[in-house]
């Protein structure tokens, strides 16, 4: 059941003719259900969907190429990582070393 309440009834009757003719008209298609789709309202329905898939499949592709991107900058960390820690046991050991060079004990 449809409401229309746009408007008090003690409002309307101040209206125009041709006003209160529209917003009844608006009332009555607005409460009314068609049951039968036309070919124009179909082909507008299937175009939405099919612009909602490429938007879809865009918004992957988008992604995957982020991905891809991330995994890249990874690779790059990881190279960068593994040459800290080398460098960094290079230094321990240099240091440990030259501690025990000037006396000092490691246990």
């Amino acid at each position: 059941m449809c409401k229309f309440s746009l408007i008090t009834m003690k409002k309307i009757f101040k209206l125009p003719i041709i006003t209160i003719s529209s917003l009844a008209f608006m009332a009555i298609t607005a409460c009314s259900s068609t049951s039968s789709t036309t070919l124009g309202s179909k082909m507008v329905q299937q175009g939405q969907g099919m612009a909602e898939l490429g938007e879809q499949w865009q918004e992957g592709k988008d992604k995957i190429e982020k991905g891809g991107d991330l995994i890249d900058e990874g690779q790059d960390q990881i190279v960068e990582g593994k040459q800290l820690i080398k460098e960094g046991r290079e230094m321990m050991r240099e240091s440990e070393r030259l501690y025990q060079q000037r006396g000092g004990r490691i246990q």
